[in-house]
């Protein structure tokens, strides 16, 4: 794996630290100043949360596997399978009262 792109999935998962966190704190300064948080704000918090560190993650793992010295067409196979299980279908079914069962697409 090349260092630019290297460079470039580390500043993506900062970013996506980034989001999380400012998220995290939008929510808690809303809590402190007396606000209410209905279930709407509760479950787009969620989301960001987890939207947020499932980017981080996928960005950090291509490096973390080219420095285990796995061949790069397999590097980029094996985050491909692991990010098959996305929780979105998951989070947006839960949010509208459905039963959900856990899918994982090939």
């Amino acid at each position: 794996m090349t260092p630019a792109a290297s460079g470039y999935l580390y500043t993506l998962a900062a970013l996506s630290i980034t989001f999380v966190g400012f998220s995290a704190l939008v929510i808690v300064l809303r809590q402190t100043l007396g606000g209410d948080l209905s279930r709407l704000d509760l479950l787009l918090t969620k989301i960001f949360v987890q939207l947020g560190f499932l980017v981080a993650g996928a960005a950090l793992m291509p490096p973390l596997l080219a420095l285990l010295q796995c061949p790069e067409p397999l590097v980029w196979r094996i985050r491909g399978r692991l990010l098959r299980a996305s929780p979105d279908d998951t989070i947006r079914d839960r949010a509208k009262g459905n039963h959900v069962e856990f899918r994982v697409w090939s």
